[in-house]
């Protein structure tokens, strides 16, 4: 049965796990046009900053099939990059090839708006290859406004407030995580 919750710090490993099971065309996608080797993204893995970000699995069978990576800006200056900005955030989001076209990359999308809305993110970016056409087409889905430069594409969405519903939808990725370490069922299992 699938189930979403949110990764804890220690589940690095199987974010990078997760990644090394994603092709090479893919990873190229994911990570900005770079081809990542596998002790790279191991090292990426361990290496996140878990106070600036949070990481929203989707599972099935117990093993971490996609992801969204929702990073809020830290930054108290208002220069650089617009993600970087105070209120701004940005995200990425990866599913492995078997369960694509499914929906999971949206319902992860959603629920990662549904949190940046509350930690009070007013501007959500994404950043992805011109030729990422199906990160394009589900930005374009979710009233991303889309603006081309070179070989990247930069997305944006303004966001509202927090309310009832995202604090519930939150909420529910907390539950679903709590539930299974007290269930015993917390512990994913290794992929091939």
């Amino acid at each position: 049965m699938a189930h979403t919750r949110k990764l804890l710090p220690t589940e690095g490993p199987l974010l990078a796990d997760h990644f090394i099971r994603l092709n090479p065309d893919d990873r190229r996608l994911r990570f900005g046009g770079l081809f990542m080797h596998d002790d790279v993204l191991k090292r990426y893995a361990a290496s996140l900053d878990w106070n600036h970000a949070c990481h929203i699995g989707w599972f099935e069978g117990g093993v971490l099939r996609g992801m969204a990576q929702l990073t809020v800006a830290s930054r108290t200056v208002d220069a650089g990059p617009p993600w970087l900005r105070p209120g701004a955030g940005e995200f990425g989001v990866s599913v492995e090839q078997p369960w694509r076209r499914l929906g999971v990359a949206t319902q992860l999308i959603g629920q990662a708006i549904a949190v940046a809305r509350n930690r009070h993110v007013r501007d959500l970016y994404l950043l992805c290859r011109r030729e990422n056409e199906p990160m394009r087409r589900l930005a374009r889905k979710l009233g991303f406004h889309l603006a081309y430069d070179e070989g990247e594409v930069l997305g944006h969405i303004a966001l509202s407030a927090p309310d009832h519903d995202t604090a519930l939808a939150e909420g529910a990725i907390e539950a679903a995580g709590t539930a299974r370490q007290w269930t015993g069922r917390a512990t994913p299992q290794a992929a091939g």
